[in-house]
């Protein structure tokens, strides 16, 4: 087989209905990525910061030397937190923090465009764009100061550089494919999936020996940028903490884990219970008429376009190879770390809706699919069962009601590291003894945490404040409030939003030791 044979076939005349440049096409690219845009900057800072946004402001906080040399033992690679450290220099705040999120978000609208365009028409782009501008899930991690739309928008970028590599045969784009695949690992070692699917392209339609060594010298330029970053993990030697925590928890997988990611990838997961019927035969059965309507092309066209098979692929390892992993070895999986698989899929079901030049019920079931990923969106911005826990709210209560000799203490980090944002750490404790721990003693003290046992309370403060959010390690948490109940005159029970938030004074009797 030819060099040539790995090329999607050039569009036809039919399929051109648009010239190389007019303002339609312009403009209908520029209408959808404002209003991707704008479902992404739409109440970006109506919710607090939860665990995982408080770590990273945390690592965006610490020197740069730091961050490079993970301080923080974070299993992420350091590229989002480095922007993120020099995001922070222009503002503070919810929405500005979470609007580097938002705007890789949105630029991964036109991005897909592009790249549902280049590999079959612009019809197919313009599709695309729409279903990602749409998509729930994706607006949701757009909004999270967290770098899983920045990893997308890089996985995305860099099929659409590798398919140019391909067709052009230049070394620019070559050149381009290492450069965003490095920084795309560099953001998150799940970028090594998209970049598996690439070699299994090439394997498949056995490439010629120069585009060979070219896309080894992009999978060698990948490991090597990320290897100081998997030996300093390695190095840690502490499985149950910091970055390989991941690789200690979480269950087998369910079997059917693979179907219900690509239902919330593209539904999200703030549709109301009484519509979950209808949006799980939605999402599926476009994924199956999807898929029926490749295998038909692949079967009658002797192979069929190329890139239903790149695309696939791709799709295909990003959400099987950590499935397949998962049996083997169990560790924690959330579905937000596949979210790079969404573009695969939106164009996938894009080729489907408008794509195929003949009538399928595609259309009208993407159109069914639309309408429930609004719904969605709706939940999504207005319901508040799913929003995040208010940890600015319950900070600003305790402020508010904090007088001098007073001290906090959380018996959980997931308050604590939110808190450490929000307040100053001066007078902020966290309580030593949680069994399963997530992070190293160290790693609370670089972000300017102090941790305390029972014992060394009695010396710390006149009034203690104690939170309480039950959200890891329950028994510990409520045996620890039981403690404090027990041992001192609670002065003020309060919850916010389901945040226990104690107030206790001294009693005239010896403190006990945390362990005893």
């Amino acid at each position: 087989m030819s060099g040539r044979d790995i090329l999607p076939p050039k569009p036809n005349s039919a399929q051109k209905t648009v010239p190389s440049f007019c303002w339609q096409w312009t403009s209908a690219v520029v209408g959808l990525t404002t209003l991707g845009l704008a479902l992404r900057l739409y109440q970006l800072g109506s919710n607090s910061y939860w665990l995982d946004e408080a770590i990273s402001v945390l690592i965006g906080r610490l020197p740069v030397p730091a961050i490079l040399a993970n301080a923080a033992h974070s299993c992420h690679p350091s590229l989002y937190y480095l922007l993120l450290h020099y995001w922070l220099f222009l503002g503070t705040g919810e929405a500005w923090t979470r609007g580097l999120s938002a705007l890789w978000g949105a630029m991964t609208v036109p991005a897909i465009v592009a790249l549902g365009a280049t590999l079959f028409n612009r019809r197919v782009g313009l599709v695309a764009g729409l279903l990602l501008a749409l998509a729930p899930f994706h607006i949701a991690y757009s909004q999270e100061a967290r770098m899983y739309a920045q990893v997308t928008c890089l996985v995305v970028v860099g099929l659409l550089c590798f398919h140019r590599a391909l067709e052009s045969r230049t070394r620019l784009w070559w050149l381009a494919t290492g450069l965003v695949m490095a920084l795309a690992v560099t953001t998150h070692l799940f970028a090594f999936l998209p970049l598996a699917g690439m070699n299994l392209y090439a394997i498949f339609y056995r490439r010629e020996r120069a585009s060979w060594t070219r896309l080894l010298l992009v999978d060698l330029v990948a490991v090597a940028v990320v290897t100081p970053h998997g030996l300093g993990m390695l190095a840690d030697g502490q499985q149950q903490l910091g970055g390989l925590r991941p690789l200690a928890g979480g269950g087998r997988p369910s079997l059917l884990f693979p179907l219900t990611t690509v239902h919330l990838l593209l539904v999200g997961y703030s549709v109301v219970p009484h519509l979950m019927p209808v949006a799980l035969f939605s999402s599926l059965a476009v994924l199956a008429i999807t898929l029926w309507e490749i295998w038909r092309v692949l079967r009658q066209q002797g192979g069929g376009p190329r890139p239903l098979i790149l695309l696939l692929l791709v799709a295909s390892i990003i959400l099987l190879g950590p499935f397949g992993l998962g049996l083997i070895h169990p560790f924690f999986l959330p579905e937000r770390t596949l979210l790079m698989a969404l573009p695969a899929l939106v164009v996938l079901i894009a080729w489907g809706m408008a794509g195929l030049g003949r009538r399928t019920p595609l259309p009208i079931l993407g159109g069914g699919l639309g309408l429930i990923m609004l719904l969605s969106q709706w939940g999504y911005y207005f319901n508040p069962d799913f929003q995040k826990p208010p940890m600015r709210e319950a900070a600003a209560f305790i402020q508010q009601r904090f007088v001098p000799g007073d001290a906090v203490l959380h018996t959980s980090d997931g308050s604590y590291l939110p808190f450490l944002v929000y307040l100053s750490p001066a007078d902020s404790y966290l309580l030593r003894g949680d069994p399963d721990p997530r992070e190293p003693d160290e790693v609370y003290e670089l972000w300017g945490g102090q941790l305390i046992g029972q014992e060394g309370l009695e010396s710390q403060f006149q009034r203690l404040w104690l939170v309480v959010a039950l959200d890891h390690s329950l028994t510990f948490q409520q045996d620890a409030l039981t403690w404090f109940t027990s041992h001192y005159v609670m002065l003020e029970q309060n919850s916010v939003a389901g945040i226990g938030i104690y107030l206790f004074s001294q009693l005239p009797m010896d403190i006990t030791d945390c362990d005893q």
